[in-house]
């Protein structure tokens, strides 16, 4: 299951890309684009993998900090599931990728399973995250097994 949110659309561009990537490699894919706490609950899921944007001081998107928010509040638990998390941000911001942080604390109150630490993509370093982002999904998709 991917959760992917964006501010000004980066983020859902690459959550394109990688969408394509895992189904090219045979994965059924489920994508939220505005998740809710029900969707960790009533859907079926090897994994999660969430894709975000960062904004503000180190906050997520809109979507993602409504998901959080309910998250915080009704503990949907994804006991043993693999969890990622690809964040983008700005590194001149002090929060930089904060929205990771949050997301990787969450999945792990959640009891989830960490296989790695969370991808966090520089924009004044890196223009096109596809780069490094698929660079990373190959070693989390090892790590997690899938």
């Amino acid at each position: 299951m991917i959760l992917n949110d964006s501010v000004y659309g980066s983020a859902f561009d690459l959550g394109d890309r990688i969408t394509e990537v895992l189904a090219d490699k045979g994965h059924s894919i489920t994508r939220e684009k505005a998740p809710t706490d029900d969707t960790l609950r009533q859907s079926e899921f090897d994994a999660v993998l969430a894709i975000t944007s960062t904004t503000g001081s180190g906050d997520l998107p809109e979507n993602l900090t409504q998901f959080w928010l309910q998250c915080q509040e009704t503990f949907p638990v994804i006991t043993g599931k693999p969890y990622g998390v690809i964040a983008l941000g700005d590194s001149s911001y002090p929060e930089f990728c904060g929205s990771a942080d949050k997301l990787d604390t969450l999945f792990q109150e959640l009891a989830g399973t960490r296989v790695s630490e969370p991808c966090r993509i520089d924009a004044l370093e890196t223009p096109d995250p596809s780069e490094p982002a698929l660079e990373w999904l190959q070693e989390w998709l090892a790590l997690s097994g899938l």
